[in-house]
């Protein structure tokens, strides 16, 4: 009898965590230097329905229509918002985010120029790519809409490919050991 007890407490668990969040594996570079492909992290699934996504947390969407479906970005833009990404630099509402170049990162057989983005209360590390041309546009977002983009720049196809999303695509922030 206590078998089938802990049994049925072990199903009841798994469905509950499968309802609130799920693994998801890093399939691309387009990350980098955050998160390296192959890492598995949390996608938080319930953390949405209590609050709006921030600007600066790393996400999980859902793209129906765009080849692999599921990304692993980061929140630049809110809705409402005007962004423009005007070489390099990622402007929200005419102002640029602060951004401190950190010197050059090696990379398998390439060197990136890596920069510190600070998105609301979140710094993190871009990296630019000095031989590619970055990838810009002017974005206006409506009000349920978020511009999403990856943290190696010339690397990622982002919201400058396929626009801004609507929060109802975001599946919610991911989590990994030490934070994000």
């Amino acid at each position: 009898m206590r078998l089938w007890a802990g049994l049925a407490a072990l199903a009841a668990l798994l469905a509950v965590a499968g309802f609130a969040g799920e693994p998801v594996r890093v399939d691309s570079d387009s990350m980098l230097p955050t998160l390296r492909p192959g890492r598995w992290l949390w996608l938080d699934k319930l953390h949405y329905r209590q609050r709006a996504p921030q600007r600066g947390e790393v996400v999980v969407v859902r793209l129906r229509g765009v080849e692999g479906g599921r990304f692993v970005k980061r929140v630049i833009g809110l809705p409402g918002e005007r962004i423009d990404v005007v070489d390099e630099v990622v402007f929200v509402d005419g102002e640029p985010l602060p951004r401190r170049h950190l010197g050059a990162l090696e990379h398998g057989d390439r060197v990136f120029e890596a920069y510190e983005e600070a998105a609301g209360a979140r710094r993190y590390r871009v990296l630019d790519d000095p031989e590619r041309d970055t990838l810009g546009g002017r974005f206006e977002l409506d009000s349920d809409q978020y511009l999403l983009l990856g943290d190696h720049r010339d690397h990622s196809e982002d919201g400058r490919a396929w626009g801004p999303v609507d929060r109802g695509e975001l599946l919610g922030p991911v989590w990994v050991g030490g934070g994000l």
